[in-house]
């Protein structure tokens, strides 16, 4: 997210659509500085705001980010990346998410973007091929998608509901599919 860095000053230039990682460490003031530089004419859908806190702190630092951000009137695409915050690694070196972790900060993703009524509009998600928690990997995702099911009532207004999973990355055996 440097202003001055290679990597802003390269995607300056590209027409489609960016996205810009958000952590708890992330400053407000630098993101709309990013934001203008590669949305000077703010485009809808050019910027795809990735919001990857962890369960842990998602509910402290995103509603500032969100807040800023929107009383600026930037055109973004709000996006939750559950995944990435929630890594932990065991005694042995292995990483690992739990799932329930994941699934706390989608939930609080969803709430907070209703909270600041700013629109929730893409989930990115991981999953394995491998044969993870003794099998059960078809109640994880009933248990992600009756969380995205719960999140469109929370949020569609007016009865219509418009959240899309935008991202899905599935990894079976180490291999993208």
């Amino acid at each position: 997210r440097d202003l001055d860095g290679a990597h802003v000053e390269f995607l300056r230039g590209v027409i489609n659509p960016i996205g810009i990682k958000i952590g708890p460490t992330t400053d407000s003031n630098e993101l709309l500085d990013v934001i203008d530089t590669l949305n000077p004419e703010n485009e809808s859908g050019k910027i795809v705001l990735i919001v990857r806190m962890g369960a842990d702190k998602i509910t402290q630092y995103f509603p500032p980010i969100a807040q800023k951000v929107n009383s600026t009137g930037k055109k973004v695409i709000w996006s939750s990346d559950p995944m990435h915050g929630n890594i932990r690694t065991t005694n042995s070196g292995y990483k690992t998410r739990e799932f329930e972790a994941i699934v706390e900060e989608l939930s609080q993703f969803f709430a907070i973007c209703q909270q600041e009524n700013i629109h929730a509009g893409g989930i990115h998600l991981e999953m394995t091929g491998r044969d993870v928690l003794n099998g059960a990997r078809e109640l994880i995702v009933a248990k992600v998608l009756w969380v995205v099911v719960r999140a469109m009532h929370l949020v569609s207004n007016d009865g219509i509901t418009n959240i899309h999973i935008d991202c899905m990355t599935i990894f079976s055996n180490g291999f993208c599919q």
